[in-house]
C-alpha cells in the first residue's frame, strides 16, 4: 500500500508536522499486517497552490512521521 503524504496546501510547518505524525498513526493503524510506504514530499516548486515546499519538505515530513511512529509505539 501506498500512501502520499503531500499537497496539503498547509501554510505552517507545525501544522503539517501534526497533520503528518496523525495520518502516519491511522495508516498504520488500519494497515494491519500490510506493508506500506509513505510517500513524502521532495519538491522544490514555489508558487503553486497545493502546496508550499517551505512547509511540505522532508525534513517536516520525517518529523511528523517519526512523532507519528512514536504515537503508535505507545499504544
Amino acid at each position: 500500500m501506498v500512501v502520499m503524504l503531500y499537497d496539503t496546501a498547509l501554510q505552517k510547518p507545525k501544522f503539517y508536522q501534526y497533520l503528518m505524525a496523525g495520518w502516519t498513526d491511522e495508516v498504520l493503524d488500519w494497515s494491519g499486517n500490510t506493508p506500506v510506504l509513505l510517500g513524502v514530499p521532495t519538491y522544490d516548486d514555489a508558487g503553486v497552490d497545493y502546496h508550499n515546499p517551505k512547509v511540505e519538505n522532508l525534513a517536516n515530513a520525517l518529523m511528523g512521521i517519526h512523532r507519528g511512529l512514536a504515537r503508535g509505539l505507545c499504544r
